[in-house]
């Protein structure tokens, strides 16, 4: 691999700190696939989105969150909410249903839970 260091950083970045064992990195950031929850009083959470299934009657959702976001998962627990995908800060395919919290598996160590959500699009 090779890289291309501009004059302007000749003087701070040399060949030797791209090297493998330099103890410069270059880190790639990863897009965040997330889901973002939205009621009609405009409150607003996401999740990072781990698994989607999707029918004409109720979405399953699998979604990551921090041990402090839990409030807002209960929040919204028996609300009408909209709903949407937001990859790249565009949100893409916008619905809205009913959200019931299904399940919650915690993991103590990392600080995250994970929440299983129905969306039910029937019983509103």
């Amino acid at each position: 691999m090779s890289f291309f260091v501009s004059e302007s950083l000749k003087g701070i970045i040399s060949e030797e700190d791209l090297a493998a064992n330099s103890p410069i990195k270059i880190i790639e950031e990863e897009e965040l696939l997330v889901i973002r929850f939205q009621n009609s009083k405009l409150k607003i959470f996401e999740g990072e989105l781990i698994e989607i299934s999707l029918s004409d009657k109720i979405d399953n959702i699998k979604i990551v969150v921090k041990q402090e976001e839990l409030p807002n998962v209960f929040y919204f627990n028996g609300k009408v909410t909209d709903y949407s995908i937001c990859l790249n800060g565009n949100n893409h395919m916008q619905r809205n249903g009913m959200f019931v919290l299904n399940k919650i598996e915690v993991n103590k160590e990392d600080n995250y839970v994970t929440c299983k959500i129905d969306i039910d699009k029937r019983s509103y």
